[in-house]
């Protein structure tokens, strides 16, 4: 199995609620491996391609209200 690792920048971080709700949702996908927080604003994603596709997962942080700076 291949697996594919994204990396997003975000703002809401801080908020430790809506943080455990986006590792806990999306580790829930299909196809994830691993959901981190890998810097002040940064998320790093371990998937595997052929499962599920990184849009998805910055749906879900947008509907938390994590978003990227500018967006």
């Amino acid at each position: 199995m291949l697996l594919y690792q994204t990396h997003f920048t975000v703002t809401g971080l801080g908020d430790l609620e809506k943080v455990n709700k986006m590792k806990k949702t999306i580790l829930c996908l299909e196809g994830v491996n691993k959901v981190e927080i890998t810097g002040l604003n940064r998320v790093s994603i371990t998937y595997d391609p052929t499962k599920t596709i990184p849009g998805v997962f910055s749906s879900i942080m947008s509907s938390l209200g994590l978003r990227a700076p500018g967006g």
